[in-house]
């Protein structure tokens, strides 16, 4: 297996205010968004913020379709991110608290990230494309 490769998060002032809130409101999170609120929490203390003009085109921000494989298993998935309270699995919207959008925000077309799921697995995902 590939080393995944965790590239620098790069994310805009408003998303990384959205996604502040969202974790500020959601403190006490618990069952499945649990662990990737704390992942996504550190990655956000770790991230480049930029303005929104300086936003590199290719990064995943909250409303980005982000296409990504599972190659593991060969599984090609297009989603868009969503904050939670948008978020609507069925029609492909995601919430930033999910395991595997908390994993995508920030990143860029061919990026390798591992989404925490919550039975303690890792889930490698490679970033196909990026669009906004």
């Amino acid at each position: 297996m590939d080393k995944v490769i965790q590239d620098e998060v790069v994310v805009s002032a408003g998303d990384a205010a959205r996604i502040g809130q969202v974790l500020e409101s959601r403190r006490r999170v618990i069952g499945l968004e649990a662990a990737a609120a704390d992942e996504l929490r550190e990655r956000m203390a770790a991230a480049r913020v930029v303005d929104e003009s300086e936003l590199p085109g290719d990064r995943a921000a909250i409303g980005s379709t982000v296409s990504y494989e599972e190659p593991a298993v060969g599984v090609r998935r297009a989603v868009t991110l969503a904050v939670p309270e948008d978020a609507n699995p069925a029609a492909g919207l995601i919430s930033v608290l999910s395991p595997v959008g908390s994993a995508l925000v920030g990143r860029r077309a061919g990026d390798r990230v591992q989404a925490l799921l919550p039975d303690g697995r890792s889930l490698e995902l490679r970033i196909a494309g990026v669009g906004r």
